[in-house]
């Protein structure tokens, strides 16, 4: 957390210096503040508003990146810490996976960022869920899981965004909230259904869901309940973002 605060101070001094760069060549080219320079255009404003737009640009993508940073990292010593703790190689976790060992030797050192669907087979092979793997990341252990504090991790992949909604103190229950964007496709495989009881309640869009060879359409309020494990695909016809609830029973296998 230290080594993120430092980075994150260090890079908004690096923006703040920038945007006084830019104040000083609109300055230069004319001493008014609506004068013309390389960044206005850019954007198509003029003066300090373009000053203010580049500059809250620059924060928001710094603080995404140190964040996506500090996950990546979490999620590296995740995948050890679960992997190490089971008596695992690095061999032997590939084979109970099927992700193969150069990936998971690049995950462990933070050289790569994992999609949701080799998230889902790591963390099926040490008998987790995926939300469990995510929140392990982030070492939080509170019985009140604050909004600001959930974590949300996006598939590189697919670009679909996924939020651990319950404390992980819960021992049986888990609540998921996914966005699942226009066009995107997310499959998993029938292992990561085997220990779970599910549950998937639509709050906005349309979502697709491929359980095996039946296929069901919903609609925002509609509810399903899994059946038995099958691989399944979860895809968004609609055109706007699907909004979904999943609600697992991490106690209770499927029949």
């Amino acid at each position: 957390m230290y080594q993120s605060m430092s980075r994150l101070f260090h890079a908004l001094i690096a923006v703040l210096r920038t945007g006084e760069s830019a104040v000083e060549e609109i300055s230069v080219a004319g001493g008014a503040a609506g004068a013309s320079c390389p960044v206005c255009e850019r954007r198509g404003l003029r003066g300090e508003r373009v000053i203010n737009s580049y500059i809250v640009e620059s924060l928001f993508t710094i603080v995404s990146e140190v964040m996506m940073d500090e996950l990546s990292a979490g999620l590296a010593w995740a995948v050890k810490t679960a992997r190490v703790s089971r008596s695992l190689t690095v061999e032997a976790l590939a084979e109970l996976s099927g992700v193969s060992r150069a990936m998971i030797s690049k995950i462990e050192r933070s050289e790569a960022q994992p999609t949701a669907v080799l998230l889902s087979k790591l963390a099926t092979a040490f008998g987790v869920t995926l939300s469990e793997l995510i929140v392990q990341a982030e070492g939080n252990q509170e019985r009140v899981s604050r909004c600001r504090d959930q974590p949300v991790w996006t598939d590189p992949d697919t670009g679909y965004t996924r939020r651990a909604v319950s404390p992980t103190s819960s021992p049986s229950l888990e609540l998921v909230e996914v966005v699942l964007s226009v066009g995107a496709e997310v499959s998993y495989p029938r292992v990561a259904y085997q220990f779970t009881d599910q549950q998937i309640w639509v709050l906005s869009g349309k979502l697709r869901f491929q359980e095996g060879q039946d296929v069901h359409d919903l609609a925002a309020g509609d509810c399903l309940q899994l059946g038995a494990a099958a691989d399944c695909t979860f895809s968004n016809p609609g055109s706007r973002n699907c909004r979904y609830l999943v609600v697992l029973n991490k106690m209770k296998p499927t029949r």
